[in-house]
């Protein structure tokens, strides 16, 4: 059987190393969010970096064409509700 008085007391006393560590990470993704964002904006970028961007759901020319395409749907789905 488990000793509950002395699990809590390990996970207490090493408490604040998990959060230096949580917060170490929380600091590396950061700094990795940053390169990605940077590597993904700059011209000069190898075929990969190309290709992501053109296939990227975060361009306006997607978030455009997708709203196009909604709207599109919407006027079409008017024009079924008039005609009936």
């Amino acid at each position: 059987m488990w000793n509950w008085e002395i699990l809590i007391q390990e996970i207490w006393e090493n408490s604040a190393i998990l959060v230096i560590i949580h917060i170490c990470f929380a600091v590396l993704w950061f700094l990795f969010s940053f390169w990605i964002l940077r590597k993904y904006d700059t011209i000069d970028t190898s075929k990969f970096w190309k290709k992501l961007n053109k296939e990227s759901f975060l361009t306006d020319e997607s978030v455009n064409s997708s709203l196009n395409n909604t709207l599109l749907n919407v006027k079409e789905m008017e024009f079924f509700e008039n005609k009936s």
